[in-house]
């Protein structure tokens, strides 16, 4: 249960720091949990990056936000994806109609997706428009 007060604090705070808040989390959890799943300790994965320690100590602390770039690196080096965006595709079945869908090309996430809702369509008696 929440006090009166943290519920003014996160009611009062704007969607864009709550989303940057908890996807910085669910990334450092992630992340954490890959450590813990290897064996390794943050500074086996600092070297496997070729980074220093107490770089990534920062980055995992909350004292340096992870770029793109670092993101990318700490996903090679624990040979896991960190982020999973869906790829999309339109499909045309003829010059005069078409048919839009989109199709998840790449592979499915590695980590639980638990909490995460999906929608899945049944394609199951497709049928393309006639040409």
């Amino acid at each position: 249960m929440r006090s009166k007060i943290a519920q003014r604090i996160i009611d009062s705070t704007p969607k864009d720091v709550q989303v940057f808040t908890d996807l910085y989390t669910d990334l450092i959890f992630r992340i954490n949990d890959l450590i813990d799943a290897k064996g390794w300790s943050k500074k086996d994965l600092a070297e496997k990056m070729g980074k220093k320690p107490s770089d990534l100590s920062r980055m995992l602390g909350g004292k340096h936000n992870p770029t793109l770039k670092s993101i990318a690196l700490l996903s090679a080096a624990l040979e896991e994806e960190l982020i999973y965006i869906p790829k999309s595709k339109t499909v045309v079945h003829s010059s005069s109609k078409s048919v839009v869908m989109t199709s998840y090309v790449n592979k499915p996430p590695t980590y639980s997706t638990q909490g995460y809702e999906a929608k899945q369509m049944n394609v199951e008696n497709y049928q393309p428009l006639a040409s």
